[in-house]
Formats: structure tokens, C-alpha cells, sequence
């Protein structure tokens, strides 16, 4: 089994399955493209396909189709929910098998995280084939009743009961802790950069709060109001610049410090000016001098830089966006306030991510609104108008 992928004129790239004998495997192609159709990023697409290639190797370690896994009057089928079971078990456990029970403990090389993103490329590739009408069902959900743990007197007279549909073979996950590096740190981190480049790169992916694919995509036209501390975060397809992405599509544009505008401001007037290249940020010396950065090398560079700064923990470019999220969280912006920053699409997956980073900040903050509330006048003491004037300005406030 192997991917593969073709890019048009348009620059649109697909990826697909092929077996071994080098034949295209034409139900894994129609899905992607449907995924491309329906507007899923390139990174998404060859996600999805490295997937399905683990789902395609394992049947054909244990002598089935992608129908037949899946057909009930098949004679090799153990059962859908069986067969998806052992798919499971293989992901973590390749080296186990079904008649042999180890003795020693057994190391998982996949995360539960890992193992049900993979398992939501299969649901999602069979989902498919039951809408083109290629097989008939894919029963490995379950209808979950809402609110199921409260039960009123009336509840069975209930005419129209919400239900959510919930995987049987979903592997609860533990609770996400959030990584990231506080302000003294990326300070710590911003020193040991002796390039310009380098500290440019720093402060966007910590004051900006942008992902290292957004850094690394970036041209010199996104940065046309920089002047107004705006950066313009724009999706393009390059493949000169295959490290470059805008997750979610989610374009726009952000605002930065004034130190950090002026050192971009500095880096464009000393490096950029004579050189005659789009990308904002490039290679400054080899072979591959004035091309696209690559995002292992912003990895390289941070775990270089924090091991200059005498950082005990491993430090990725992404904990300095989660650094920028908890420091306005810290200093009370509101979570619509860290959305915007962060580009989020619903202020509840910024909660979901931030809400519980750290018990001690947690702590502080609910003591910091408490602290506010106490220092506010009391309306008592206050005359009608004053009265009038101060809640117009909570009113501007909200």
C-alpha cells in the first residue's frame, strides 16, 4: 500500500491509495475527492488517506475487503463490530495477535488521541460509501439520549426525543493539559535569538499568536498594514511552500504589539528590501537561500533557542501561541477577546482549551473578578446622574 498525489494546473493537490500492485484503489479516490469538493484542506485530505492506507494494510493482514469487513453474510466476517475492534487493537498493538495472550506488559505506540482520529477516517470513508450507495449500512453507532441522566415524570410522553448519535468504538481520552510558556520565558527564549529573522519569528508565533504554518506562509503583502500593527493571515496554495497552511481556512487578520510592529518594520527595511523574493520569512544561507522555511526547522530552532535559555521543558512552537491565549487570559481579556486573537471559529473551543490550563491561575483569576467587584463604588452614595452615567459605561463595557 502506498499514497500517492497529483497536483493540477490550478495547484490543487489530491492524494489516493494505491495497492501493491500499483493500482489505484478507486473507493479510497472518490472519497477524497468528495473531501476536497466539500472544501477540506490539503492537510486534512492527506490526513484522511494515511488513515485509510492503516485501515487497507490491516485487512489485508487478516484476509479481508473493505466490504467484507463490513458484510454480514460474508464468511470472514467475525462480525463489524468485531472486525473494527480488532482494527483497534492492531493500531496500538501491532505486534499482538488474537490467539496469543503476552505475559509481559505490552507498550501501546499510539495514543487513545491517535487511535480515534484514525478511527474517525474509517467511520467517515464508510459514512461515505453508505450515502454513494455502495454498501448498506455501517452500524457502529449508537443513538445517546440528551440530558439522558435526568428523567422527569413526563419524560416518557415525550413526543419528539433528541438523540445523539455516539460510536460504540470511541476510546475515552484523558483530559487535555495545556502547553505552553509563560511571558518570562518567551522573553528568556527572544534574547538567546541573535538573528532578526529569528526574533521576527518569535514574535509572531507568541505576540501574533499565529501557528507555525501561518508563519511560514506568510508574504511580504501580508504584512501591506503593518504600519497600523495589522497582519493579514491569508490561505494560499504553494508548492514551493508545502509547510505553509491556514488551519480551518480561518484568514484574517491580527494585531500586534508596537515592539513587535517595529521589529518587523526593521527586519523588511534591513533584509527585504534588496531581495527579490514574496516570503516574509526564508532560508538565509545554503542551497536553499531565499526559499520557504520549513516548519522542522522553526522546531528546531525553538528547542535550540530554549536550551540556550536554560528551560527545563521542552518547548514547540505551538506553546508560544498557547503562551499569548493564557497571558490575556491571565490579565482578564474575555474568551470572545482570545477567539478573535487565536481565530477560533466558536468561543467554545477556546473555552474547551483554556478553561482549565492551570489550577493555580484558575484560582487567581476568579480571586481578581472578586477583587474588582469589591474595589467598585457602591450606586448608594451616588447621585441620579452619576448613577445614570456609570451604567451607561458597564453598558459600553459589555
Amino acid at each position: 500500500m502506498e499514497v500517492k498525489s497529483l497536483t493540477n494546473e490550478r495547484k490543487r493537490t489530491i492524494y489516493f491509495l494505491v495497492d501493491d500492485d500499483g493500482k489505484v484503489i478507486n473507493s479510497v479516490y472518490n472519497y477524497m475527492l468528495f473531501l476536497l469538493r466539500n472544501g477540506k484542506k490539503k492537510n486534512t485530505v492527506k490526513t484522511n488517506c494515511y488513515n485509510l492506507k492503516l485501515y487497507f494494510e490491516w485487512l489485508q493482514i487478516s484476509g479481508l475487503t473493505y466490504k467484507s469487513a463490513v458484510d454480514k453474510k460474508s464468511p470472514t466476517n467475525k462480525g463489524i463490530l468485531m472486525n473494527l475492534t480488532a482494527f483497534k487493537l492492531w493500531l496500538k498493538y501491532p505486534a499482538m495477535r488474537d490467539n496469543v495472550i503476552s505475559i509481559a506488559p505490552v507498550e501501546a505506540i499510539r495514543t487513545d488521541s491517535t487511535v480515534n482520529q484514525i478511527m474517525s477516517s474509517v467511520f467517515g470513508f464508510y459514512n461515505f460509501l453508505v450515502a454513494n450507495e455502495e454498501i448498506n449500512e455501517f452500524p457502529v453507532y449508537t443513538q445517546m439520549r440528551n440530558n439522558s441522566r435526568f428523567k422527569g415524570m413526563l419524560s416518557e410522553m415525550v413526543l419528539k426525543k433528541e438523540t445523539t448519535p455516539r460510536s460504540m468504538l470511541k476510546t475515552k481520552e484523558p483530559k487535555r493539559i495545556i502547553k505552553y510558556i509563560t511571558l518570562s520565558e518567551y522573553e528568556k527564549l527572544f534574547e538567546q535569538a541573535t538573528s532578526l529573522r529569528d526574533q521576527v519569528i518569535l514574535a509572531l508565533l507568541f505576540d501574533g499568536a499565529l501557528r507555525v504554518s501561518e508563519v511560514i506562509g506568510l508574504n511580504i503583502t501580508d504584512l501591506r498594514e503593518i504600519y497600523k500593527n495589522k497582519v493579514f493571515i491569508t490561505y494560499r496554495e504553494d508548492t514551493n511552500n508545502p509547510d505553509a497552511a491556514v488551519k480551518y481556512y480561518s484568514t484574517g487578520y491580527i494585531f500586534v504589539s508596537d515592539t513587535t510592529r517595529d521589529l518587523i518594520i526593521k527586519y523588511i527595511n534591513e533584509y527585504l528590501s534588496y531581495i527579490d523574493t514574496n516570503y516574509f520569512v526564508f532560508n538565509m544561507y545554503g542551497d536553499t537561500k531565499y526559499q520557504p522555511v520549513k516548519r522542522n526547522n522553526i522546531e528546531k530552532l525553538i528547542a535550540r533557542l530554549a536550551k540556550k535559555a536554560g528551560l527545563s521543558k521542552k518547548v514547540t512552537p505551538h506553546m508560544l501561541r498557547h503562551g499569548q491565549a493564557v497571558l490575556m487570559l491571565k490579565n482578564g481579556a474575555r474568551m470572545e477577546q482570545i477567539q478573535d486573537k487565536l481565530r477560533h471559529k466558536s468561543p467554545v473551543t477556546t473555552a474547551e482549551i483554556y478553561a482549565e490550563f492551570d489550577e493555580e491561575s484558575r484560582r487567581n483569576a476568579a480571586q481578581t473578578i472578586y477583587d474588582k467587584e469589591n474595589t467598585k463604588f457602591s450606586p448608594d452614595d451616588l447621585s441620579l446622574d452619576e448613577l445614570t452615567e456609570w451604567l451607561l459605561e458597564e453598558d459600553e463595557d459589555e
